[in-house]
């Protein structure tokens, strides 16, 4: 299993991340994946923005399997207020 931690800062702008992610998916030789996965970092980034406020991280592994290998994400933000369920205009600060 292969795993590359990326930071973001609560700006809005995923860019950094999408260009580290391109390459670390060139240097996994998995371009082939490389349109979705940045359509669900973006998306997983602007949500921790935009829910907390703060910055965080973004985790991407890659599993070999059998057949090939598999790809996952996980959004890990900085915000230090505990979850909880809400309605959609509510507004926590971190």
């Amino acid at each position: 299993m292969d795993s590359v931690r990326m930071p973001f800062g609560g700006g809005a702008d995923s860019a950094p991340v999408r260009r580290a992610v391109r390459e670390v998916l060139v240097g996994w030789q998995a371009t082939h994946v490389t349109d979705d996965a940045l359509t669900v970092i973006t998306e997983l980034v602007h949500n921790v923005i935009r829910h907390t406020g703060a910055g965080g991280r973004v985790e991407l592994t890659r599993s070999r399997t059998r057949s090939g290998s598999r790809f996952s994400t996980t959004p890990i933000d900085h915000c230090v207020a505990s979850s909880r369920t809400r309605t959609a205009s509510a507004v926590v600060a971190c």
